[in-house]
């Protein structure tokens, strides 16, 4: 019997169909979005040690995806801060508060770790603390950019099935934009996994065999290719199966996977 797998993600696939489509960013990771706040008035008033206060007058704030996704659209200050774990009684940023470049009237820009915020007025208020020691005084027209990106590593599971019913998995786990480690693991009895060192642009390829109940041998090739398209990274391996036993059976299973 013959019988073709694909990777799934949340919808059927015609069982002819050897390689599924490339992932959208929001099936392969979580949406992370990164800010610009544009300002005309932009004040920054050192304090004590490292801390600053930042005044914002009149901010304009743009919310932008990371790569592979492309999007954008201006959101209010309060839903940036809220992205932060921020609320207008706390003040502070409970989650991993973010970094932040201030960049005023083309001067050298200031790095900076978000703590606290106020909002009122038509006025932001933040309270800062440099990254590279303590800021300095400046006024102006300018920019800040807040960094919500994803950090490294970044992991993606996806099903392998056949039809509805679940045949294995594939992980693949990236340590940088051009550096991953694939893992592959097929449901014969035993499970079968092998791991690949994924470096984009380098293929390789790779062939092994397990023992199954009913005096089944599963033979295996990999061809893992690589690739940077405008979407980002690309990973595309095709996986061939053949078993060999009292049926004779033969399948095989092709997927994408996307940074």
């Amino acid at each position: 019997m013959r019988r073709r797998f694909a990777i799934l993600s949340g919808m059927a696939v015609a069982a002819s169909v050897l390689v599924a489509p490339s992932l959208s960013a929001h099936a392969a990771q979580d949406v992370s979005y990164l800010f610009v706040v544009d300002s005309t008035d932009i004040r920054v008033t050192p304090l004590e040690g490292d801390a600053a206060r930042v005044e914002i007058s009149r901010a304009a704030v743009t919310r932008f995806t990371d790569r592979p996704a492309r999007e954008a659209e201006s959101i209010g200050t309060r839903g940036m801060l809220r992205e932060f774990g921020w609320t207008a009684k706390s003040k502070r940023l409970k989650d991993s508060t973010p970094n932040a470049a201030i960049s005023i009237a083309g001067e050298r820009s200031q790095i900076v770790d978000i703590k606290r915020a106020r909002v009122a007025d038509g006025r932001v208020v933040l309270r800062v603390i440099g990254i590279n020691g303590p800021l300095e005084s400046m006024r102006g027209a300018g920019s800040i950019f807040v960094d919500n990106a994803a950090t490294y590593p970044v992991q993606q599971t996806l099903p392998i099935q056949f039809v509805e019913e679940p045949v294995g998995s594939a992980t693949i786990t990236w340590t940088s934009p051009s550096l991953a480690t694939l893992e592959i693991t097929m449901n014969v009895a035993p499970s079968v996994v092998q791991t690949f060192d994924v470096t984009i642009g380098e293929p390789q390829s790779r062939s092994w065999k397990a023992s199954a109940p009913g005096d089944y041998i599963w033979f295996f090739d990999a061809n893992v290719n690589s690739s940077v398209t405008s979407f980002g990274s690309i990973v595309h391996v095709a996986v061939t199966t053949s078993s060999y036993g009292t049926d004779g059976q033969e399948s095989s299973v092709g997927f994408l996977l996307t940074s």
